[in-house]
């Protein structure tokens, strides 16, 4: 006698209930079939979705997602529509970077920046903003700036992985996109649902259109002049600037600078690779200046210092030694490649130590004029001492290199600087001094009174 196995009745409503839910899906149906315009529209932001969070946490998602997208475009926007029309500093940026036809590709940047800044902030056609936000962004931090996009800071590189997050997630419920999408679908009858796409390009090309044109408008209609070269730094209270950088560990005072006739230089040593640096006054940080707009990314860098700026980015293609100087009328600097020969230092010039009577007086038949040049000590190609009643020695220089002792030196008083050379012959020196505020040229002779 067999015994047969149990089976279970399946529940008579749970049936029903299925099937229901299944016929009430195969007459839900939608219009928009999978057509090219379709397509188009769900690439662009026609694409209605249920938030990225339930109940109120997805309202405060959409809330930061549209703060930061305030955040990422209204500084952008202002960023591109500065550029429009094309200045010649951008098209050298990008030819730098190595694209062809670099004024095409300027103009496709600037563009970016100020309507796909606009079509961003508004939430319309939100992924290919974001896309060309981040793709514009992302060569300027990556090509021209050179930085390692997962290790460095650069601002550029901030904005550029804020735009990839707007092109995975979308510009949230708070956007044009996320309205038009909304208002172009609707349920027309309880079993149809009904989209048009079409009506969504249209009203959102519309919108887009006033923006690009603009940008079209300011390229072509207007001429680029370069602004002038003014700055309202002051210098008042600077007794000295030196350079902190990447090579030298941010040391504010391992790199002084020496000031002569209004420029601060000195020469420095550079390691192969991306070098980082600042001007500093004082040594303190109180008063540092950087490069809020470079326009440079290769030797020689050449730029407008302003306060408190993002730091100069120096791409050392050859290592070796560089000059920076610093001009104090209109605070630009220059890097370069240091070509001048190397001071040579020489036992020999300890010759000039001492004290030597010089002879200012301005003709030959004028009565002496007897002053001073005291050189305490020379070390390494420069001098240290006094001339002129006591006025300190300033970028001074001593060579023998072609086996004559020979100087250079700067002094100030209440008239200006005054840049003083000379040569040793035995124990007399002959020298010239130049006398800027005061406007003369001076010819001399000293003899020496001591030495040490």
């Amino acid at each position: 006698m067999g015994v047969s196995n149990p089976r279970v009745a399946p529940n008579p409503d749970f049936v029903r209930s299925n099937m229901a839910s299944e016929a009430a899906q195969e007459r839900i149906k939608m219009t928009d079939h999978s057509t090219m315009t379709t397509r188009l529209a769900r690439l662009l932001g026609f694409s209605p979705k249920t938030p990225l969070a339930p109940g109120a946490a997805g309202w405060i998602v959409d809330l930061m997602l549209l703060g930061a997208r305030i955040f990422a475009c209204v500084w952008m926007i202002g960023a591109g529509l500065d550029k429009l029309p094309t200045p010649d500093w951008m098209v050298d940026q990008v030819a730098q970077v190595g694209f062809p036809a670099p004024r095409f590709f300027a103009l496709c940047a600037e563009m970016s920046e100020y309507a796909g800044g606009v079509l961003l902030l508004f939430g319309l056609f939100s992924r290919p903003a974001a896309f060309f936000l981040a793709f514009t962004l992302g060569t300027a931090a990556i090509g021209f700036h050179r930085v390692n996009p997962f290790i460095d800071y650069h601002i550029t590189l901030g904005f550029f992985w804020l735009y990839i997050v707007f092109l995975a997630i979308g510009p949230g419920r708070f956007s044009l996109d996320h309205l038009l999408s909304r208002l172009f679908t609707r349920r027309a009858t309880p079993e149809l649902i009904h989209r048009r796409p079409a009506a969504y390009l249209t009203t959102g090309a519309l919108i887009a259109a006033p923006v690009l044109g603009y940008g079209l408008y300011r390229e072509f209609t207007m001429t680029w002049t370069p602004p002038p070269e003014q700055s309202s730094i002051s210098l008042e209270g600077v007794d000295t600037i030196s350079i902190a950088g990447s090579f030298n560990d941010w040391d504010l005072t391992a790199t002084p600078l020496t000031d002569e006739a209004g420029i601060w230089s000195a020469s420095i040593e550079l390691p192969e690779g991306i070098t980082e640096l600042k001007f500093v006054a004082n040594s303190t940080w109180d008063m540092n200046m950087g490069d809020a707009d470079q326009t440079a990314s290769v030797a020689p860098f050449t730029g407008i210092g302003d306060l408190d700026a993002d730091n100069i980015r120096a791409y050392i293609q050859t290592p070796g030694t560089y000059r920076v100087a610093l001009n104090s009328s209109d605070f630009s600097y220059t890097i370069e490649a240091d070509a001048s020969p190397a001071l040579e230092t020489d036992p020999e010039t300890t010759t000039l130590l001492g004290t030597w009577r010089v002879d200012l007086r301005p003709t030959p038949d004028a009565d002496p004029y007897l002053i001073d040049l005291v050189i305490a000590s020379v070390d390494n190609g420069s001098i240290v001492g006094t001339f002129y009643n006591g006025s300190p020695i300033t970028n001074a220089r001593v060579t023998n290199a072609f086996g004559v002792i020979r100087f250079a030196f700067v002094t100030e008083d209440g008239s200006g600087p005054y840049h003083t050379s000379g040569e040793i012959v035995g124990d007399t020196i002959t020298g010239l001094t130049h006398a800027i505020g005061r406007d003369f040229v001076m010819p001399w002779r000293g003899e020496r009174v001591s030495s040490p």
